[in-house]
């Protein structure tokens, strides 16, 4: 049986279903982790080798603030707690998680990033959460 576990972030349905024509995000990479993050984190890639190479669309201190995506190439804090910050809200939907060791685990599934007009990315993503 999947393990589903949906974060939902504030206003994100108010957002989904405001979206309107072809507006898109453009959800870019972040080139390892940000100086923020140190210690216990998750960290989400659009593929195995963007993950082995560092190419990350999402890195957070697990599943706490501070979090980050990049937009067009611009490092962006967001909120990983469910609140809109810098004009975007984060839904990231687990849909296998895999425990790897004690302190270590193996998730793919979903991030969508929804901005103040309602534009809109979603990917697949491949990573890790541990300490």
């Amino acid at each position: 049986m999947k393990n589903v576990r949906t974060f939902l972030f504030f206003s994100m349905a108010t957002a989904l279903f405001s979206c309107t024509g072809n507006k898109e995000v453009d959800l870019t990479t972040i080139d390892g982790f940000p100086p923020e993050i140190i210690g216990c984190s998750c960290y989400f890639a659009k593929s195995e080798e963007d993950f082995k190479q560092q190419k990350f669309i999402y890195v957070d201190a697990y599943e706490r603030n501070p979090a980050y995506i990049s937009i067009d190439g611009k490092l962006l804090r967001v909120n990983a707690e469910g609140e809109t910050l810098n004009g975007y809200d984060v839904i990231i939907t687990i849909d296998e998680e895999v425990q790897l060791d004690a302190e270590l685990y193996h998730r793919e599934g979903t991030i969508s990033v929804v901005d103040s007009t309602g534009a809109l990315a979603e990917t697949k993503f491949y990573g890790e959460c541990g300490c």
